[in-house]
């Protein structure tokens, strides 16, 4: 019999995943998860990892609406890491989804 030990910062996945459950929580529950992000965008000193923090915050703006911040945070992230192209992809959406909405 094997005995898994489960640290409580491998509960959190789970904690939001649940949460996000309930869509009249979803925005409270992206702003808590975005100021994560800035915490650890504080106490990350390597580009390459900053850009994905950075990129992660503009998912969180993608996902709010908030398109001219999702832009910028995208832009923060290419200029740390030119070879995201998830970045590049999410910025092409954004722009055909404003384009779209301008006709």
């Amino acid at each position: 019999m094997e005995i898994l030990l489960i640290r409580p910062f491998q509960l959190w996945p789970i904690f939001y995943y649940e949460s996000f459950r309930q869509p009249q929580e979803k925005r409270r529950h992206l702003l808590i998860i975005e100021m994560n992000y800035y915490e650890a965008m504080r106490l990350e000193i390597d580009p390459y990892d900053r850009s994905y923090i950075l990129y992660n915050i503009g998912l969180i703006h993608t996902s709010n609406g908030e398109h001219t911040k999702a832009l910028e945070y995208y832009f923060r992230a290419l200029e740390r890491n030119p070879f995201l192209p998830q970045a590049f992809n999410n910025m092409a959406v954004i722009c055909h989804y404003v384009r779209l909405s301008l006709l």
